[in-house]
């Protein structure tokens, strides 16, 4: 049995499991701006690394471990607000050399299917992709609002190749709009540049099928490089502002061989910052 395929330490343990702290700050006076939240944690709580093997610790030889490993644990904020603004969680590795992989969900109480909550990257996150081969993965990227028609939404991408073998990704918009962004562009590889552009931008699939779409994606061509998306608004862009799941724009990934990969990704509309989702 694999147990937590996306954790690793590096250096062959010789510098000891990570230790991870997770703090959240707020709320901030200012929406979105980590800048403007107290700087004091509401609260904070630090994950010993753990290496070896696993079986006497989880049979008892490490209490605390049973209480997290696997398993969702609850991270206590009694100075938490609900409904007071945005928070934001910091999370850092204070000793050791490793990767500690992780999920976040949020909500009130213990109801985590609450509309009036959310979980979102502050402009740009990096997800871990981990996934077999053949396998549609559909990430939500951004919640894209009327008020962009017109406008241009921009991607940038990096190391989205690093799979056993070749892939699609495409870009679609919230299902209320429509199945397809058209006249999409990108820049191709290598973009290894200090920053964008990174090359020429060349039109992705186009027609008789217009869709915002890049393939084949290969180790080869993408692996460690940034690419950009240019996707522009189209003017009867339209979706649902009254319920949370709507006017969000999805990422599509799908390769024919096994994914095992950090990913990072940025987004904005014009030179505004808009928020990324897991």
């Amino acid at each position: 049995m694999r147990w937590c395929t996306g954790d690793q330490i590096f250096d062959n343990g010789a510098k000891g499991a990570p230790d991870t702290t997770y703090r959240v700050f707020g709320p901030a006076t200012v929406p979105g701006d980590p800048n403007s939240a107290p700087s004091t944690p509401v609260c904070t709580k630090t994950f010993p690394g753990v290496q070896g093997n696993l079986v006497p610790l989880l049979k008892g030889a490490n209490p605390a471990l049973v209480t997290y490993f696997r398993r969702w644990y609850t991270l206590p904020c009694p100075g938490m607000t609900a409904g007071a603004g945005d928070y934001f969680v910091q999370v850092t590795s204070s000793s050791g050399s490793g990767h500690n992989r992780f999920a976040i969900r949020a909500g009130l109480g213990s109801d985590y299917t609450t509309t009036n909550i959310g979980v979102f990257g502050n402009g740009r996150m990096a997800i871990y992709a981990n996934v077999g081969g053949g396998k549609l993965t559909t990430f939500y990227l951004t919640r894209l609002l009327p008020g962009a028609k017109g406008r241009t939404l921009v991607l940038n991408l990096f190391d989205i190749g690093d799979a056993a073998a070749s892939g699609t990704l495409t870009v679609v918009p919230p299902t209320e709009y429509g199945t397809a962004f058209p006249n999409c562009s990108y820049t191709k590889p290598p973009g290894n540049a200090t920053g964008p552009p990174w090359g020429a931008f060349v039109p992705t699939k186009g027609p008789p099928n217009d869709v915002c779409e890049i393939t084949p994606v290969t180790k080869a061509a993408f692996n460690g490089q940034w690419i950009q998306m240019r996707i522009p608004v189209p003017d009867d862009y339209h979706c649902s502002t009254n319920v949370s799941s709507g006017c969000w724009v999805k990422i599509n990934y799908l390769f024919t061989g096994d994914i095992n990969d950090t990913t990072s990704w940025a987004a904005y509309v014009d030179g505004d910052p808009v928020r990324l989702v897991k």
